[in-house]
């Protein structure tokens, strides 16, 4: 059974590289479209889109490391020896 943590971790994880991607397309896009004019509408538009895609990496990792968390811990609990009083 996997956590909640593990889910998040994985729709976070594919949502920040989508958007990291499509921030790198916008400053292609931008340095081809720049040439015309309105710079400063890519510039900040592939900006919002990166740091947005880099947000949810970051947030992908803290997720993973509290599903890895969790597990280590089910797993230390399975291992223990139930005392009888």
């Amino acid at each position: 059974m996997q956590d909640r943590h593990h889910g998040k971790y994985l729709s976070k994880m594919f949502l920040g590289f989508v958007l990291v991607t499509a921030g790198i397309f916008l400053v292609s896009l931008g340095t081809i479209e720049a040439r015309k004019s309105n710079w400063y509408f890519w510039a900040s538009g592939s900006a919002i889109v990166v740091n947005a895609g880099l947000y949810f990496l970051f947030g992908a990792c803290v997720h993973k490391v509290k599903s890895d968390l969790i597990r280590r811990q089910k797993q230390r609990d399975h291992r223990k020896p139930v005392e009888i009083s």
